[in-house]
Order: structure tokens, then sequence, then C-alpha cells
């Protein structure tokens, strides 16, 4: 059967943060499931601008649509775009109102809210707990958030999952830099050696 995805954020390529890049990864994995299967992505940014996505590496272009912070046009076209759709992505906390907005126009579509961290710790005003308890899953971005989100908002751990960040598949390698040996040296490693640094 033939599904319909939209994926809803804030920014994607107007700026270069965590999230960001986290959107971009996600688009590009969402995208590369219609290779595979029957699935349509849109993809909508409330902050960014449709030329934006204009020669990105992660989606083509012709899928994404920015509202350059035209909040209002942006819900529109999202709870427009939404209620047709089979599944709704929101990429942050901060697009729950158009959400929620969505399941009240189609209760049968699936909500699922990305959820990074620190944003979702404490507790919320009530209202955004209301709108909180319409997405059907919360992917969290760790062990330690989704226990957050069961504990601070008593969401249920079995309607909460767990998929941790990845690295962009398009990051540049660094560059050899002159403070490359005094590193090796400090920790006793060899040019040869593997090294994977997490922060």
């Amino acid at each position: 059967m033939h599904k319909r995805v939209l994926f809803l954020t804030l920014k994607v390529f107007s700026a270069t943060g965590g999230i960001e890049r986290v959107c971009c990864m996600a688009a590009k994995a969402m995208y590369e499931m219609t290779f595979e299967q029957p699935v349509s992505l849109k993809v909508f940014s409330m902050y960014d601008k449709s030329p934006d996505a204009d020669d990105n590496k992660y989606f083509p272009s012709e899928m994404f649509r920015g509202f350059g912070v035209n909040k209002i046009k942006f819900i529109r076209a999202s709870v427009f775009a939404g209620s047709k759709s089979d599944i709704v992505i929101l990429s942050h906390i901060n697009l729950l109102l158009a959400g929620w907005l969505i399941k009240k126009v189609s209760p049968g579509v699936r909500l699922i809210l990305f959820a990074h961290g620190i944003e979702v710790w404490k507790p919320l005003k009530k209202y955004i707990r209301v709108m909180l308890n319409s997405c059907d899953t919360i992917i969290s971005v760790s062990n330690y958030t989704r226990a957050k989100i069961k504990e601070v908002h008593q969401y249920p751990s079995e309607k909460c999952m767990v998929l941790n960040n990845c690295i962009d598949p398009f990051l540049p390698l660094p560059s050899q830099g002159s403070g490359q040996d005094s590193l090796l040296k400090k920790y006793s490693l060899n040019k040869t050696d593997k090294i994977l640094f997490t922060l």
C-alpha cells in the first residue's frame, strides 16, 4: 500500500546546528526508503526558503518546501497536506501545534515526534502536554531522554522508542593538520590507527 509521509521541520538548510543536521539525515533516510517501498515524501520547513534546498546532497529539492518564517502559511499548508498523509513526522516539539491540528482534522494520521533532549526534560505547560499526548510515537535520541519523557510527562514507554543520531554521510574528512603528530604522541597512537571521537 502506498504511504504518504510529511516531514515537518523548523530549519534544515538555513542553519548548521545539530538538529538541522539530524533533519537532513532523517529526510535523506526517508527519501532512500522511497527506492524500495511505495512511499511519497514531502518536507516542509517553517524557517527555510524553498531555494535553500537547491543543490543539496540529501534529497531532491522538488520534495522540499520552505515557508521563510511565514508561520501561518506554514501551519495552514501543513494541516492541509498532513490531513491527506498517512504519517506526519515532527522534527521538534515546537511543531506540536501543527501536528495536533492535523490530528484534529484527520485522527487516523500517524503522528511521530522527534525528541532531541533538553527541550522535553522539564515539565511542559498543560496545553503543550495535551498536544504531546496526541502523538502516536515519540522517537528519542537516547535512553535518558526516553526515561525523562516517561518520568516527567507520564508518556507511555511503549509509545516511545530510541533512535540514536548518526554521522552525516557527507561530513568532510579533516585535513591533515600540523598538530597531528603531537596528538598521536600524547595519546600513544600510530598514524594508521582508526580513531573514533564521540561527544
